[in-house]
């Protein structure tokens, strides 16, 4: 192993890098095929309406229209399948309405499309979808997640409560005698605001068909096009699998809005046949708004009970989830299996128990963002446990290092066994890094300035890797989670690696190009393999950030942020830091910016950036991030640990305890992300009445 061991560990600069710098990258939207057609939709105005009729005669005979097709011409295809089955407390299974591929006899959110227009160029496409006809039965709106279930507004006739499941986890009769006997009970009702995925590179799809051999190809913007051609082909299209070829070139970002299967691209696999010609769809960035999955949208009341020294006896939580309009691909495991399984975070409590009710809205469907329910997670813990803290008089990192998990394996109440973890080691380093020490002086500094200063912690716990196979599938999952890989030894010496892992931002060119241990290889020329792992593993953390608040306008500063995480044994530190980076700016944008906002006839109000902060260079400070000498995953062979998620994951606790602390003198304790300016002078004012 000598010629791999020295690059393990070091700085190697991205392969990717410089053909992306040089505008040498390929994706979906560069690709033009012979015979070239383009595609546009049209989307439903209305969050509810009944559809009484369509009629597509001027669109047909518009010029250069080669077809219109609408729910009528795609009967007896599937809906777009769900693949999790979550099952109720009771012990029936989630209700799981058609989403079909084009809208049936309702639509159910503004943007739901109805009809499919293909033409010799995307002007005369998009001109001729503006001459149907439809004839709509508006209808009331349901969008408030609190409230869905209340509404009495069935966003689906199956499920007239619009409640899609309510599950459990947790031993509830253990948690209800704990808080019996607690000294201390804190509570919290939170909310975590909903999000909108904004890649640099709006979806994208370009599907042809032969006639030669009967098969398709698809080039997608899809973060997993394994996953896209298996529910395709299997549950919507009844296509052989091995007649679809999905390609997934160069992706420009994707956090988890371009993993699900969409009815954009399995419209244009369709229609391919029956235009014989290539079909071409890019989304203008307006469409990603109102359709790219969105994230996070929960309301949960938390409750945590101590002893009078501060010792976690038991946690409480109800959440209440919005799922959207339709159930997209990994929706209903999000709120449930990656959400509530690490409402234990970094701690040994000794008794949780969570609820959660799924609800329907006519907005658009939510699914996994960056994180996929362990930023919800670790948001309402750790607020709760800063919250208690200041009850409690006690110093919110002294809390925390009294409650850590220290023997490993531990076996957490709510189903996760961690392998290993130093909690201790990350949280003395950042305390360290970001010198907690001199922060008086600093906050005497800004009062002198007319500024409120504060320090917020967090101290998070992923999960990575979903598995074993057999454990998932016992949970809900509906397909394997495996990993497979070949490499190919050339007669020139040459090695090629094949990877079912696809890369979209994460430098998998870089990580996986190491001089590959020749005199280790078995006899032959070729080596297939298949991992599926043992167990998830389990990266954690602790960040501190400090703000500045003016109290005269709500504007808050990040003045300094540091992050102290333990990912195990570190392949390519720079792609480490890099994700980090990238994860802290984007759960500082959930902290102080990002929101999106429907009203009650649910329009969306956040569709465009004039209306959707995203964050800038300006909104963010100089990080330091840093890893400890981790602790090493134990069931896999690199030791390693996930890190793509982790500064999304960890931060928007870190900054909105940070700003509570700021305002803690003016007896404000508590308000709901984002932190805007108006939103925090709002809090400061009503503190001041």
């Amino acid at each position: 192993m000598s010629a791999v061991q020295p690059l393990i560990g070091r700085s190697i600069e991205r392969k990717e890098d410089y053909r992306f710098l040089t505008g040498a990258g390929q994706y979906t939207d560069d690709i033009i095929l012979p015979q070239q057609t383009y595609a546009w939709f049209l989307r439903s105005p209305h969050a509810h309406a009944r559809l009484r009729s369509i009629d597509t005669s001027a669109a047909r005979a518009a010029p250069g229209v080669l077809a219109v097709f609408t729910s009528k011409d795609l009967a007896g295809i599937g809906g777009l399948p769900c693949g999790w089955l979550i099952k109720s407390i009771d012990g029936s299974p989630m209700k799981e309405p058609k989403h079909p591929v084009l809208a049936e006899e309702k639509v159910r959110h503004v943007g739901d499309p109805l009809a499919l227009v293909v033409a010799e160029s995307l002007v005369q496409a998009k001109a001729a979808a503006a001459l149907i006809e439809v004839d709509y039965e508006v209808l009331p709106v349901v969008v408030d997640t609190a409230m869905a279930a209340k509404s009495g507004t069935a966003v689906h006739d199956m499920a007239p409560d619009n409640v899609c499941y309510t599950w459990a986890i947790g031993d509830k009769a253990a948690v209800d005698a704990a808080f019996a006997r607690a000294d201390h009970i804190t509570r919290l009702s939170i909310v975590n605001n909903r999000l909108i995925p904004n890649a640099i590179e709006p979806r994208a799809a370009n599907a042809s068909y032969s006639r030669a051999d009967d098969s398709y190809t698809l080039y997608v913007t899809s973060q997993n096009p394994h996953v896209e051609r298996l529910l395709m082909t299997a549950f919507v299209l009844g296509l052989p699998e091995h007649k679809v070829r999905v390609i997934a070139p160069d992706v420009g970002g994707g956090f988890g809005s371009k993993i699900y299967l969409y009815a954009e691209e399995t419209a244009l696999v369709w229609a391919a046949r029956r235009v014989g010609r290539p079909i071409k769809w890019t989304a203008e960035r307006h469409e990603s708004f109102l359709t790219d999955a969105h994230g996070r949208d929960h309301v949960s009341i938390a409750e945590l009970a101590l002893d009078r020294g501060g010792k976690f006896l038991a946690l409480r939580v109800h959440t209440t989830a919005n799922l959207g309009a339709y159930l997209s691909t990994f929706a209903s495991c999000i709120p449930t299996i990656l959400y509530a399984t690490l409402l234990a975070g970094q701690y040994a409590t000794p008794a949780i128990y969570c609820e959660v009710q799924a609800v329907f809205t006519n907005t658009t469907p939510v699914d996994a963002y960056r994180g996929a329910g362990r930023p919800e997670a670790a948001y309402l813990l750790e607020r709760t446990v800063e919250l208690a803290a200041r009850e409690l008089h006690i110093d919110p990192a002294e809390l925390r290092r009294r409650n850590f998990i220290r023997a490993f394996p531990y076996a957490s109440p709510v189903g996760l066994s961690y392998d290993t973890g130093d909690y201790e080691a990350t949280l003395n380093q950042v305390l360290d890094f970001a010198d907690v020490k001199g922060f008086p002086a600093r906050k005497a500094a800004s009062a002198q300035r007319g500024l409120l200063r504060g320090i917020g912690y967090s101290c998070y716990i992923e999960a990575c890797g979903i598995a074993p196979s057999n454990i998932a599938g016992a949970l809900g999952a509906r397909a394997g989670l495996f990993e497979a890989g070949e490499i190919r030894v050339h007669p020139t010496g040459k090695v090629t690696v094949f990877t079912g892992s696809h890369s979209h931002g994460q430098g998998h060119e870089t990580t996986f190009a190491h001089n590959f241990p020749l005199d280790k290889l078995e006899p032959g020329l070729n080596e297939n393999a298949f991992y599926d792992p043992a167990n998830f593993t389990f990266p954690a953390g602790s960040y501190v950030c400090e703000v500045e608040v003016d109290p005269d306008t709500g504007a808050v500063r990040i003045d300094r942020f540091t992050a102290s995480d333990d990912f195990g044994n570190v392949v390519n530190p720079m792609i480490v830091e890099g994700q980090v980076h990238g994860g802290l700016a984007q759960g500082i944008g959930q902290a102080l910016l990002e929101g999106c906002v429907y009203n009650s006839d649910g329009q969306l109000l956040s569709g465009s950036y004039l209306d959707y902060a995203m964050p800038r260079a300006a909104d963010l400070p100089a990080f330091r991030v840093e890893t400890v000498k981790g602790t090493p995953c134990t069931h896999n062979p690199l030791g390693v640990k996930g890190c793509g998620e982790a500064g999304a994951i960890g931060s928007p606790a870190a900054v909105m305890n940070a700003i509570l602390d700021a305002l803690s003198p003016l007896g404000v304790t508590h308000f709901d992300m984002p932190a805007t300016p108006y939103r925090v002078w709002q809090a400061i004012r009503a503190a001041r009445r």
